[in-house]
């Protein structure tokens, strides 16, 4: 699980990334993301949220897919100051863990949301 101050929850904040974030797309998965104010509250880290909607299936195929996409985003080093979604898309509940991993990757990195890696393991 994320930790509270790393989770986005509000209908309003999930409502502001959806009309005002950047766009990047694949075709299990679509990642939103809108860098806060500065001045904006803890805005020294990044907040995440997920969509999964019915389309995808059935309640423990949603739950699965979301708990796949958090285990997958907790190995990554995200850069600090951004509200992001998640949306999983019809067809992501087939794909299994590493692929989950490596379409969470490949989005965060086109997305430019990926953190000096080189700075976490060495510290």
């Amino acid at each position: 699980m994320l930790p509270r101050r790393n989770r986005l929850k509000l209908r309003r904040d999930f409502s502001q990334v959806y009309r005002r974030g950047r766009r990047r797309e694949s075709p299990k998965a679509t990642l939103l993301s809108l860098r806060r104010r500065s001045g904006a509250l803890s805005a020294e880290s990044s907040r995440i949220g997920f969509a999964v909607s019915k389309k995808v299936g059935k309640a423990h195929d949603r739950n699965r897919i979301k708990r796949r996409l958090r285990e997958a985003i907790r190995s990554l080093p995200v850069r600090e100051g951004f509200d992001v979604v998640l949306v999983a898309r019809p067809g992501s509940t087939d794909l299994d863990f590493a692929a989950v991993r490596e379409l969470v990757a490949q989005l965060f990195s086109a997305s430019g949301l990926l953190g000096d890696v080189t700075a976490e393991t060495s510290a």
